[in-house]
């Protein structure tokens, strides 16, 4: 669902054409990651299922080492897992990405998303089993990494991000692999 979604709005930015990226290549667990990451940022707690809406969770297989608050690629292409990981710092709810680099990892904020009450914050959302609407109670952003294609000659891993609340934007690490730019904004 994350992947069909963001993928989705992937295919109306012209020249760009994304898919799925595959995190067969990489290895390392999200609880690996969430401890490099408390080294770097002691106060970051990692988000938990229960933190989004049901109809998120219940979009992602349940084989795939993905999960709605990580995903594990090698982002920045050196061949070692990297991640991206959603959580709270400072009770404002943050994307991270862990990435590896000589001397171990470092970390760089993809995006902020505000306070977030996942107890309070709920979206009627489509229960098509039973052709109807339901209220859903939790955090409604998704992200996805994404092989694109951004020019004839040119292909590189993006972030998509997107929530019912904040439009779709698309980050690219840049070349120094110390920041993310954003390449593309649905506002």
């Amino acid at each position: 669902m994350i992947v069909a979604l963001l993928a989705a709005t992937a295919l109306s930015v012209k020249p760009v054409s994304c898919s799925a990226s595959s995190p067969a290549s990489v290895s390392g667990d999200t609880n690996f990651f969430e401890n490099e990451l408390k080294k770097l940022r002691p106060g970051f707690a990692l988000a938990v299922e229960q933190d989004f809406l049901p109809s998120i969770v219940a979009g992602i297989p349940k084989k795939s080492p993905d999960k709605p608050f990580s995903v594990v690629r090698d982002i920045n292409k050196d061949g070692s897992s990297d991640a991206i990981l959603l959580g709270v710092e400072d009770k404002i709810y943050k994307l991270i990405a862990v990435l590896s680099d000589r001397k171990g990892f470092h970390q760089v904020e993809i995006d902020s998303f505000g306070n977030i009450d996942p107890q309070k914050k709920w979206m009627t959302v489509a229960d098509p089993k039973n052709m109807s609407v339901k209220k859903e109670y939790g955090i409604d952003i998704q992200f996805s990494v994404l092989d694109c294609k951004l020019s004839a000659s040119e292909r590189d891993l993006v972030i998509a991000v997107g929530s019912f609340s904040k439009p779709g934007i698309f980050h690219r690490l840049d070349k120094g692999g110390r920041s993310f730019n954003i390449i593309y904004s649905e506002d």
